[in-house]
């Protein structure tokens, strides 16, 4: 292994941040990047020039292009991660125990059952509310880092829109910390 991070990111949403920032080929120049089987075709359908809803007006990027993985797939810049349906149990069966397991959809179940049960050496990277209370919830809050600190350890700092910051990031883990300590 290399001295690189390696991150998994568990949602389209950060990849086209990262895109729509210019920051994306850098990004994955300084981590081992993967994602979910899940994510790639959710980033591959996104619309572009199309605003995602948000309470924030400034939550989301917009790319100028497509965002394409394919020639970073091919050379092997991220890696893919598929998992069949008994590596997802056992973390669906612990969102299910911690009223977590509403919160995410499949390509954030996929990310999360991969740290979960098969690839616990990597670190998620992560933007979205939900997926963030339910890796707290089911006890992955050691693996969490925001984009903004990933961005940071990596020598690509810079002032990000709220959505993407450690700020909002920290204030949402100590929330669903205290929610777990109430569940169990």
């Amino acid at each position: 292994m290399n001295g690189k991070p390696h991150l998994i990111i568990p949602d389209a949403d950060v990849v086209i941040d990262l895109h729509a920032l210019g920051l994306w080929d850098s990004f994955v120049e300084k981590n081992n990047v993967y994602l979910a089987d899940t994510v790639v075709g959710e980033a591959r359908f996104y619309p572009v020039g199309r605003m995602q809803f948000s309470s924030d007006p400034n939550n989301t990027y917009i790319p100028k292009n497509p965002v394409d993985l394919t020639d970073d797939i091919d050379s092997g810049k991220i890696t893919i991660i598929a998992l069949n349906a008994s590596d997802m149990i056992p973390l669906l069966q612990e969102a299910q125990k911690m009223g977590a397991h509403d919160r995410i959809h499949p390509g954030e179940e996929e990310t999360l059952a991969a740290v979960f049960t098969t690839h616990p050496e990597l670190t998620l990277c992560f933007k979205d509310r939900g997926a963030v209370e339910c890796a707290v919830l089911v006890g992955l809050k050691d693996k969490c880092i925001s984009v903004e600190c990933a961005l940071q350890q990596c020598g690509l700092g810079r002032k990000l829109a709220y959505g993407l910051s450690e700020k909002r990031f920290r204030r949402i883990v100590k929330a669903a910390e205290q929610e777990r300590v109430q569940k169990l």
